[in-house]
Formats: structure tokens, C-alpha cells, sequence
């Protein structure tokens, strides 16, 4: 009924704030609504992600109607901070997987947190990327809409740029 209300939209986004992939193949049911996606003309699923675990999607009917998008960071930021996700390179696996299963594929920088080594950090990720995928779109978001003094509660300040500290700290009152 959604669709037929609103015959211009193209694509769906499935959850943004959760990982359904990371519940798959056993709670199975993302499998069944991807191959649904794959019957229909036009219209494309968008699963946005943290996830390693692509394996299962390997034989499903997408009919390349379902783009899968990554949400990467560097090494330091995936392991020190996100630690209970896929790291940098198993998410950027996961994403080859997909990809040679005829998925569309695309990665997103976020949250980008300033942790020390982040151009390194973001350079090695961006070499990775292309190594081992050809993604159609890279895009990027910061961490935000965390005012200055509630960042102790959210992020290991100790982990943070010095000098992004103090950049931030210095703009507080404009923010």
C-alpha cells in the first residue's frame, strides 16, 4: 500500500539505526524481504550496516535490487571504539562478498571520530576499499550533534586528536 501511495519512491531504507544483517541467516526473515525486493521493477532496498557476515546472502534472488551500505572506519576507531562490530577489513570483506554476489555496494565514513592516527587511519581504510571492492558511492558523516560537554559520557576523550579536542572545546558556545 506504501508503494502504490507513493509511486515516485524508488528506494527503501531498512532500519538505520539497528543492524538487521547481524541477525541473519537465524532470525530469517532480511532473506525473504530482499528476494520480495528482488520480484519488484524499480524499486530498491538500501541495508545500511556494520555487519561481517554476508555469506548467507549469497544465493538469495535480489535481482540487484537490494544495495547494501557499509558504515567503515579506520582500524583504531573500528577496534577501540566499536568493538563489538565487524572490524575495518571483515566489514570490507563482507562488502566483497556481497559484491560478488551482484549487490550494489557503497560504504559510508561514519561516525568520523577524530581518534589519534585518523588521516592514517582513514587512508589505510580508503586503500582497502578500493583493493578489494569497487563501491558505486563513498560518502561521509562526522560525529555530531553532541554538545562539547556531554562528549565524556559518549567517547574515551584519551582516544581523541588533541588537537580536535581543543578545536572543539574552543567552538562550544557556537555549536
Amino acid at each position: 500500500k506504501l508503494m502504490e501511495k507513493h509511486p515516485w519512491q524508488l528506494t527503501y531504507l531498512l532500519d538505520d539505526d539497528a543492524d538487521p544483517p547481524g541477525l541473519e541467516p537465524e532470525l530469517g526473515c532480511l532473506g525473504e524481504l530482499i528476494e520480495w525486493f528482488g520480484t519488484l521493477k524499480n524499486r530498491y532496498l538500501i541495508i545500511h550496516t556494520k555487519t561481517w557476515n554476508t555469506e548467507w546472502m549469497r544465493d538469495l534472488k535480489h535481482n540487484g535490487n537490494t544495495i547494501l551500505v557499509w558504515s567503515v572506519s579506520g582500524p583504531n576507531q573500528s577496534r577501540l571504539i566499536e568493538p563489538d562490530t565487524g572490524t575495518t577489513d571483515q566489514r570490507i570483506e563482507a562488502a566483497r562478498i556481497a559484491q560478488e554476489a551482484g549487490y550494489q555496494i557503497r560504504y559510508k565514513f561514519k561516525p568520523i571520530i577524530p581518534v589519534k592516527g585518523w588521516r592514517e587511519d582513514a587512508a589505510y581504510t580508503a586503500k582497502r576499499i578500493f583493493e578489494r571492492t569497487n563501491p558505486d558511492v563513498i560518502s561521509l558523516c562526522t560525529f555530531m550533534w553532541t554538545h562539547f560537554k556531554d562528549l565524556p559520557g559518549k567517547l574515551p576523550l584519551d582516544l581523541l586528536d588533541p588537537e580536535f579536542m581543543a578545536a572543539a572545546e574552543a567552538a562550544q558556545e557556537e555549536m
